[in-house]
């Protein structure tokens, strides 16, 4: 998955379902996710696309709407 996301081919569509999925495996099972490095490579990927100048609006509101869910 994670992989797939930063993927310059992968549709805004995609890239947003693929979004929205990783931060539901880490909120849903977060002991999960911490034993496979799962969550601090999805932070990775997900700080470096929303940095990224060309990500577009939708991808970035909803890495940080991601990152806000998992601080509640």
């Amino acid at each position: 998955i994670i992989s797939n996301i930063s993927a310059t081919s992968t549709t805004l569509r995609v890239r947003l379902h693929l979004l929205a999925v990783l931060f539901l495996l880490i909120e849903q099972f977060p002991k999960e996710s911490e034993v496979q490095n799962f969550t601090r490579q999805a932070v990775e990927v997900a700080i470096a696309i929303a940095s990224n100048k060309d990500s577009s609006t939708a991808v970035q509101n909803s890495i940080f709407r991601g990152f806000s869910r998992l601080l509640v």
